[in-house]
């Protein structure tokens, strides 16, 4: 649900900004036009958030997040990030690196082994939503033509390493590759304009 009010106001604000539609907002913040119809995924409402409904200001909740968006002196255009990182992935020279960094080894048996190149592919979402201020959901990692075939919606598998990436309370065996991902996705949020290449 949090996840849903993070969407919505979103787009509100842009909204707000822009004078758009719901869809042209969605669109400028790379959200794809089906999660505004699709159950799974859908963009509700304000009325529509159960807790939301009791006593909650919303609309002066939004315009003082916008008066504080306007007033900070040093804005990001996380739209250009996007824009810039549109096609960016971990690329393996780097992710061996951080791993050394962490100290990491991934989990190859057990009940739930993770393949390598799937934990490449979540962290590549990870560090890209850090960067630029997105959703993991939208990575170009999780998404044609970097996603694997097959995998046209990130589910299962990756719903599981991504929440070991992004706990509060990660476990011993992700803490320190967290805080890895976490400093390579500053230094993107810096990088040049050609930090956006494919991996090769």
């Amino acid at each position: 649900m949090i996840r849903a009010l993070r969407r919505l106001t979103a787009i509100q604000l842009v909204q707000a900004a822009e004078t758009s539609t719901t869809r042209e907002a969605a669109r400028f913040l790379g959200i794809p036009s089906a999660w505004l119809t699709d159950p799974a995924k859908r963009i509700l409402p304000f009325g529509r958030l159960p807790q939301l409904r009791d006593g909650q200001d919303l609309t002066q909740a939004l315009e003082r997040l916008a008066q504080h968006v306007e007033n900070d002196p040093h804005p990001i255009d996380y739209h250009e990030r996007r824009r810039r990182l549109a096609t960016w992935h971990l690329q393996a020279a780097d992710w061996e690196t951080i791993k050394q960094e962490a100290d990491f080894v991934p989990r190859r048996r057990g009940k739930y082994p993770v393949p390598d190149e799937l934990l490449r592919d979540c962290a590549s979402a990870v560090v890209w939503a850090q960067a630029t201020g997105s959703e993991w959901r939208l990575a170009p990692a999780m998404r044609p033509p970097l996603s694997p075939l097959g995998r046209p919606d990130p589910i299962g598998p990756e719903r599981r390493v991504i929440k070991a990436l992004t706990t509060h309370a990660p476990t011993q065996r992700y803490r320190q590759l967290i805080k890895a991902l976490a400093a390579h996705a500053e230094i993107l949020a810096q990088a040049p304009e050609d930090s956006g290449r494919r991996t090769q």
